[in-house]
């Protein structure tokens, strides 16, 4: 289970609004580069007046809360990026040792009316496709 708890609200020397939270990935502390706060890890998130300007109590909590469910989303996201990573690269040692090469590409250009090769030696040719337009004549 991957929580966020909002441990602190201050405000910084410029004058911004911080909301310090703690984020727990199986009640362990996902460690921040920030001093910790109260012995707990912590990340911050600022704010103004400006984002919350019109809002009731209610509002700006429910915003900041889905700040912080954004941010344990994405924890969620990067535990499940790192053990499917980990049962891919086993999967993918056969590609080590396979390349791909070329000595020239083509690029679509001018609003895909024209097809430029480019060429690894530095010349290029410009290929224009004709669009003969028509119109159908109805009965």
């Amino acid at each position: 289970m991957i929580t966020g708890t909002i441990v602190q609200v201050d405000q910084d020397n410029n004058g911004a609004i911080r909301v310090w939270t703690n984020y727990q990935i199986d009640g362990v502390d996902v460690q921040s580069n920030y001093p910790q706060i109260n012995g707990k890890s912590v990340y911050c998130c600022r704010y103004s007046a400006i984002q919350f300007a019109g809002m009731s109590n209610d509002d700006m909590t429910s915003a900041i809360l889905a700040d912080v469910q954004a941010q344990v989303n994405n924890l969620v996201t990067q535990q499940y990026s790192a053990t499917a990573n980990a049962a891919l690269v086993s999967q993918l040692s056969s590609v080590v040792g396979q390349s791909a090469s070329g000595d020239s590409t083509s690029v679509t250009v001018q609003n895909g009316a024209s097809t430029m090769t480019i060429n690894q030696d530095g010349t290029a040719s410009v290929k224009t496709d004709k669009v003969i337009a028509s119109q159908q004549v109805l009965p």
